[in-house]
């Protein structure tokens, strides 16, 4: 008698299988996209810090694009680009930008590094839908993709601003 799997028996795992890898796929997304997130939050909350902790100091942000003591800044996953038109972060997922010369009072701004959304801190409100925490308003822009409508709709459950169109 010869020992082996049958037709039906191997459709059957590859059935099992496919299902298995519907159900978890999704999941998996979610759970790369709140790390992403996670990140991007993270990193602008130290920046702010910085920022509050230049102005104690200075009164106002220099007119410099990218000045030294906020190009020191220790953030997650990433380098500094000095060399670059404004001061950038660079990670896997993000790009930081701190505009100075926009704001004498610091204005962050994250933008995703593919369909997520873009985060911005900022000192003062221009307009948009922001919520203000402590002396920084928090405002997420989708740049109308679906997965970052799902981001922006679950920052603003936490307390950001939710504006659902391009910068």
């Amino acid at each position: 008698m010869k020992k082996g799997f049958t037709l039906i028996e191997l459709l059957v795992v590859v059935l099992i299988i496919g299902i298995l890898s519907a159900v978890a796929l999704p999941q998996y997304t979610t759970a790369v996209e709140k790390a992403r997130i996670t990140e991007a939050l993270q990193n602008i909350a130290t920046m702010e810090k910085q920022i509050d902790l230049y102005l104690l100091e200075n009164a106002s942000i220099p007119e410099i694009l990218c000045y030294k003591d906020f190009a020191s800044v220790e953030l997650a996953g990433g380098e500094w680009f000095s060399d670059y038109t404004p001061c950038r972060y660079q990670t896997k997922n993000f790009n930081y930008f701190h505009l100075g010369i926009f704001s004498s009072r610091g204005y962050i701004e994250a933008s995703s590094r593919g369909v997520g959304p873009t985060l911005i801190s900022e000192n003062k409100n221009n307009g948009h839908t922001y919520v203000k925490v402590g002396n920084w308003y928090h405002a997420c822009f989708t740049l109308e993709t679906d997965m970052g409508r799902k981001i922006c709709k679950q920052l603003q459950s936490q307390g950001w601003g939710y504006n659902d169109r391009d910068i």
